[in-house]
């Protein structure tokens, strides 16, 4: 009867110490995935978005993420996307005057210019006035409110399980239904943390 307690007593003490060994490996390994995450050896190497001007389609964000720290990066990964209202995208304006055409959109901002949400019409005006150019040095067509409180960033979150070894580069697609309102502003991807 003592040797089946012992038995089971050694069973028992075996059994937690591979299980500790066990919880404190995989905090080892979380805790360097999120070491990689913070010192930015988890990378967005390439940035890839559509607008789409209809309020049913959703805006398709295509990511390349690349991997050079020295572990296996497994987990659901948090992105955080900014929609920076400091300017409109070029392309977002181009699809605009492709699908309603330059005059009707002229006509269509001159009405709305004393709006308060006409800024982003304002913009898209400046550009089409100065030959569907933007000013020379800039990247977006910048809208300024008179209003600062409508003025903030849209942002929103999206997670993404991945499984990337060191050294190696995934492709990540995300569609994301956006407020028509929010469509077209300069827009940025990072990568927040990770989830396990």
């Amino acid at each position: 009867m003592k040797s089946i307690k012992k038995i089971l007593l050694a069973i028992l003490v075996i059994a937690l110490v591979v299980y500790s060994a066990i919880v404190i490996s995989n905090q080892q390994k979380q805790s360097k995935m999120i070491s990689a995450i913070e010192n930015n050896e988890l990378v967005i190497d390439q940035t890839i978005h559509e607008w789409h001007i209809d309020k049913e389609m959703p805006l398709n964000i295509e990511l390349y993420v690349r991997n050079s720290s020295e572990y296996l990066i497994n987990g659901n990964l948090v992105f955080l996307v900014t929609l920076s209202k400091k300017g409109l995208e070029e392309k977002f304006m181009k699809k605009m005057i492709d699908r309603f055409g330059q005059e009707e959109l002229i006509v269509l901002i001159k009405k709305r210019l004393d709006e308060d949400k006409a800024m982003r019409f304002k913009a898209l005006y400046n550009y089409i006035l100065r030959g569907n150019k933007l000013k020379k040095g800039e990247e977006y067509e910048p809208v300024e409110f008179e209003d600062k409180n409508k003025s903030a960033d849209y942002t929103f979150k999206f997670r993404q399980y991945v499984s990337i070894k060191p050294g190696e580069i995934i492709k990540i697609n995300h569609n994301q239904q956006l407020p028509l309102a929010e469509t077209g502003y300069v827009l940025s991807v990072d990568i927040n943390t990770i989830e396990f």
